[in-house]
């Protein structure tokens, strides 16, 4: 298949693409730098911009699907999100709707949908919308918290934090659910997507096994040999602390947004993953998201 790609460069796009490529598909990454992207057969870099649909629209004549990886999620404030997610889907959907109508659209979503889970969960269920109403043959994929992509991942993050033991503050008393889900296991879902013809219509929650966020850190300290000393931090401190970062950092390491998309119910039920991708995710690997890989 010849696929449109866009977020190559993200964590989910470095293992993907050449997923992707090895599966003996044609790839054209849109990317503002291509140099960055790796070389690879099969993979055309193109010098664009998702906010600038001139800079794309026309290349997507010829392809068969459409992948949209790219995604704003760390940002000050709605507007952004909306831009970032919201106005950036809709152009790249009507540009597909001129350039490639039969296309099948693969839309990369997140299980934090809707207001409960912030400004940045709205705007990706307003993007969601978008996607079903747009006449296209689509697809939704809603991924849980990824490791196995590199260490820059928040699950990786925590898991490094816990391997050194010690005090570990923890937002409220950690029992809000996390279901962590390793690459290996999505690749196959995400190639799967592409061609399985009951998956067009389909939104498919790909998540691993429900763990509260207290029992994970203290299962990496366990595996790590260390003894773990979980600080709990009210919440309504740990929004003032982003707030204030926002305020006085020009990249903050947290935004109020996340700690409400942290913290709110989300769907853990892969049976439709499972039924129509094949999906089969592995038992928490722990070793692995300490190493990162």
């Amino acid at each position: 298949m010849n696929i449109f790609v866009t977020g190559a460069g993200g964590g989910l796009g470095t293992a993907l693409v050449p997923a992707l490529v090895a599966a003996g598909h044609r790839l054209t990454a849109l990317a503002r730098n291509p140099a960055a992207l790796p070389v690879l057969p099969g993979l055309t870099g193109l010098c664009g911009d998702l906010l600038t649909p001139a800079t794309y629209a026309t290349a997507l004549a010829g392809h068969d699907a459409v992948l949209h990886l790219a995604a704003l999620t760390h940002a000050r404030t709605a507007s952004l999100y909306r831009r970032g997610n919201v106005d950036v889907t809709a152009d790249l959907l009507a540009a597909c709707a001129g350039h490639c109508p039969d296309a099948r659209f693969l839309c990369v979503s997140t299980r934090a949908v809707g207001q409960a889970c912030g400004d940045y969960g709205q705007s990706k269920a307003e993007a969601e919308q978008l996607v079903r109403t747009s006449g296209l043959p689509w697809v939704i994929l809603r991924p849980a918290e990824v490791y196995g992509v590199g260490r820059g991942e928040a699950v990786h993050a925590l898991a490094r934090a816990c391997a050194k033991g010690g005090a570990l503050p923890m937002p409220g008393r950690g029992r809000h659910v996390l279901a962590p889900v390793h690459i290996a296991d999505l690749i196959p879902a995400f190639l799967a997507a592409l061609t399985a013809p009951a998956a067009v219509g389909g939104t498919y929650v790909l998540a691993g096994d429900p763990i509260a966020y207290a029992e994970l850190a203290d299962a990496v300290a366990r595996h790590c040999g260390q003894r773990l000393f979980k600080i709990p931090v009210p919440l309504g401190l740990v929004t003032l602390a982003a707030r204030i970062a926002c305020r006085v950092l020009r990249h903050p390491p947290i935004v109020p947004d996340q700690v409400a998309r942290l913290l709110c119910a989300k769907d853990t039920d892969s049976t439709a993953a499972r039924r129509d991708l094949g999906f089969a995710p592995r038992a928490l690997d722990v070793d692995a998201m300490v190493r990162g890989s």
